[in-house]
């Protein structure tokens, strides 16, 4: 193995070790955003300041190591500007598609940013939905507007309150 050989064979392990702490850092924001999503269920709130705080621990590092593995990866251009290279691209390129611990590992990184995506999305969805839950409750208990606390009566006609719907006894 020549030196250009034994220099690039350097420059894809360093790579391949960033790649491997990125998967399982983002497997592991994965894992975070899980048990984030059973907090809001559980309405926990203590652990769901945990495991926010803990998910921008991860994503502050994932930044940090997929900006790194990008700088490594990016191919400079003709105007010495750095060509953005995705991950399937540097692997074609470099002759790894046949090479099962590179694909796997890509495999692997978008299968846990796939669920990462999904589960910030689902939570997102459980925390307004919670919001609109509660300020919906807010609004038909301490309305605004006294003519908008109505009540029904027994005869089905509505009639209107000059207490909150809460001292009505409801």
């Amino acid at each position: 193995m020549n030196n250009l050989q034994k220099k690039n064979q350097q420059l894809l392990d360093e790579i391949h070790s960033i790649l491997t702490e990125e998967v399982v850092l983002y497997e592991s924001l994965a894992d975070t955003a899980y048990q984030k999503q059973k907090a809001i269920l559980e309405n926990n709130v203590q652990s769901l300041a945990k495991f926010t705080g803990l998910e921008q621990t991860f994503i502050r590092k994932g930044n940090a190591l997929t900006s790194k593995r990008l700088e490594m990866t990016s191919e400079r251009g003709k105007n010495h500007k750095k060509k953005i290279m995705s991950l399937a691209s540097f692997i074609g390129l470099n002759n790894l598609l046949k090479n099962e611990e590179w694909v796997g590992m890509e495999n692997r990184l978008n299968k846990a940013l796939t669920k990462v995506k999904r589960l910030n999305q689902e939570n997102s969805i459980l925390l307004k939905t919670s919001i609109n839950f509660v300020q919906d409750l807010i609004r038909l208990y301490y309305p605004k507007n006294e003519s908008e606390s109505k009540i029904y009566t027994r005869d089905g006609k509505t009639e209107a309150q000059k207490k909150a719907v809460v001292d009505c006894g409801v």
